[in-house]
């Protein structure tokens, strides 16, 4: 409610509204993202759900470029490999730190007893509001399927998204390696 008190109550503005492709949804994703070191601060802008959505969204994604990258490895197309690794490593390093803030907002873990327990149950809270958020046919999940299936080009997409804020761009350069 602090979060919606202060970003306001227009639903487009939040990441968890229905109808938004892939692009829509991370820009709101990157624009609330705070420049911190800190895993808490860094995400603190973000409501429970688009937290939830986020760290599965990150995960898909760092997934999809991870197997594009292994599909690469034989072709002759090293550029794009090299640009489908940064972004691999770059929404693992989101994934990664928006599941330890969604646990802590869970109250499932604190940096003492991180656990594997902990990991799967905050993976199956993302997975189920994701579930709420985005419909088999929603023009995310197309989005996302059509990433899967290598049906796009969008490694140029990815990256264009993510230069449009200064946050997401900063973890980009700073956490990929990129020129």
């Amino acid at each position: 409610m602090d979060i919606i008190g202060k970003r306001g109550e227009t639903l487009v503005d939040y990441a968890f509204a229905k109808g938004f492709s892939l692009p829509n949804t991370l820009n709101i994703l990157y624009s609330q993202l705070t420049m911190s070191d800190d895993v808490e601060e860094m995400f603190q802008n973000l409501t429970f759900s688009e937290l939830a959505l986020a760290r599965d969204l990150f995960s898909e994604l760092e997934n999809i470029y991870l197997r594009r990258v292994e599909d690469a490895e034989m072709s002759l197309f090293r550029e794009k490999e090299e640009k489908d690794q940064r972004l691999a490593t770059y929404f693992g390093f989101l994934e990664y730190f928006s599941q330890i803030a969604l646990g802590v907002r869970l109250g499932k873990i604190n940096f003492q007893d991180f656990s594997i327990y902990s990991l799967d149950s905050i993976s199956n809270v993302s997975r189920f509001e994701r579930s709420l958020i985005a419909s088999d046919s929603s023009y995310l999940q197309s989005d996302i399927n059509l990433r899967k299936k290598g049906q796009l080009g969008t490694s140029d997409v990815e990256i264009a998204t993510i230069v449009q804020h200064p946050t997401s761009q900063y973890i980009y350069k700073n956490h990929t390696n990129w020129r």
